[in-house]
């Protein structure tokens, strides 16, 4: 029997998420005013890049549920998605059904290990088959096949873009993470055929966020007051779907 209260909040991980919107200027310095204090990822740190290659398969509905949910600013909502870190379907590659939402002021997400199903070669409604038909004593699967059978969840879209990590050297729970090259694409797949157009996100622009658990450094706090930054409420998949015209406002 699937439970239709899944407590999910607390798994993983919890923890507040602030996020600024800098042009490529404010990327460089912000990031020279940091190095003092936090030091590349260790997925990243010896690659010459310094970044890593980011895919979402998001879900949602006919009605764009998970969209309105986020736009309407409710305190309690949570979202959907299969992440990989490949461009291109290749040996090996690793995948996660993950979800992440907000409970009150905290970010949480829990993420489970889908790579041995072959993800990769499914779409549509193999996909949400596929999810349903994990094991269903595991949390994520009970709270995505209660949504999926009360909302009809389906993927909907790709959202593409580089991510540039850090983490605190004294605070290893602080992270600071800037992603750029944001694009969309109509998708229910990971790896379309057809090749749908992409469709960049904020063009010029960089969204860095700030990941911390109880407070900011105060030495954040003064980059923050140098720049003048504001925090804003951005949703990549929720611009993704805005510019492909796909929510219920654009149609």
């Amino acid at each position: 029997m699937i439970k239709t209260d899944v407590k999910i909040e607390k798994l993983d991980f919890s923890r507040f998420e602030f996020k600024y919107i800098l042009n490529n200027q404010q990327v460089k310095v912000i990031q020279k005013q940091m190095s003092d204090f936090v030091s590349y990822d260790n997925f990243v740190k010896n690659k010459k890049t310094k970044d890593y290659f980011v895919r979402s398969l998001y879900f949602d509905n006919q009605h764009f549920s998970a969209y309105n949910d986020k736009v309407d600013g409710l305190h309690t909502r949570r979202k959907y998605r299969i992440r990989t870190y490949n461009q291109t379907r290749i040996r090996d590659s690793v995948f996660y059904f993950e979800v992440k939402g907000r409970y009150n002021n905290l970010v949480f997400k829990h993420r489970k290990n889908i790579s041995k199903f072959g993800v990769e070669f499914f779409s549509g409604n193999e996909i949400t088959k596929l999810i349903c038909n994990l094991e269903n004593t595991d949390p994520i699967s009970q709270s995505f096949q209660y949504d999926y059978y009360t909302k009809g969840l389906a993927p909907v879209a790709l959202i593409d873009y580089k991510r540039k990590p850090f983490i605190g050297k004294y605070d290893p729970a602080f992270r600071v993470t800037f992603d750029s090259d944001i694009s969309v694409q109509k998708s229910n797949s990971l790896f379309p055929k057809n090749g749908s157009q992409k469709f960049s996100l904020i063009r010029g622009a960089t969204i860095m966020e700030v990941k911390f658990l109880n407070h900011l450094p105060s030495w954040f706090h003064y980059i923050i007051q140098d720049h003048n930054l504001q925090r804003v409420s951005v949703s990549k998949i929720c611009k993704g779907l805005e510019k492909l015209g796909l929510t219920s406002e654009d149609r």
